[in-house]
């Protein structure tokens, strides 16, 4: 490989570690902010409910309504409560599998940093992996970005953004490594 080839995979090894640092970091900020969105959904919704039931009950004792018929309301407003957060909560479930459990975040870090190092040393099948790897992820990337919008989370759809340009940039960064040795003839090393 050439000095321009060796600077494409330093590119790539780096965008690579950037764009983890950038994705562990969006992590945690939604996991924060899902934890923080959990706590005032708890607070508000009881306290909503529970005024709810004391105002209408004051005006069933002065109409001569029973307090029977404030259960429905009260159960109607829970149940839109814990229905928010159930659908928050299922709605990034893909397969049935939570794609930013902690544990699923460390192996993809892991994995990441792993096709970081196999480029800038190993190069050959590593950037064919790290091709993919962008491709993946820019898709991933992208249904986060369209989630996050529909939550109203400019943090970290705006993370998310970026994510979906730095793994494109992996993946054009890779395939022009991979084409550029292709071309001048060289043959890219295999990693044994």
């Amino acid at each position: 490989m050439n000095w321009s080839q060796n600077r494409l995979a330093l590119l790539v090894a780096l965008l690579l570690v950037s764009s983890t640092a950038l994705y562990a970091a969006g992590t945690a900020i939604e996991h924060h902010q899902r934890a923080k969105h959990q706590e005032h959904s708890a607070v508000v919704s009881p306290a909503k409910s529970s005024e709810t039931s004391a105002e209408k009950k004051a005006k069933g004792e002065s109409s001569g309504k029973s307090s029977g018929e404030t259960k429905p309301a009260e159960s109607a407003s829970s149940t839109v409560a814990s229905g928010e957060s159930a659908g928050e909560t299922n709605s990034e479930k893909i397969a049935g599998v939570d794609p930013e459990s902690w544990p699923l975040v460390g192996l993809v870090i892991a994995i990441s940093l792993l096709v970081a190092a196999g480029v800038y040393w190993r190069r050959g099948r590593w950037l064919a992996a790290a091709v993919g790897f962008g491709v993946l992820f820019a898709a991933g990337d992208i249904r986060e970005l369209i989630h996050q919008v529909q939550e109203s989370r400019t943090t970290v759809a705006s993370i998310a953004g970026v994510l979906i340009g730095f793994h494109l940039l992996i993946a054009g960064a890779a395939a022009l490594t991979i084409w550029l040795s292709r071309a001048q003839g060289g043959a890219i090393a295999e990693a044994s």
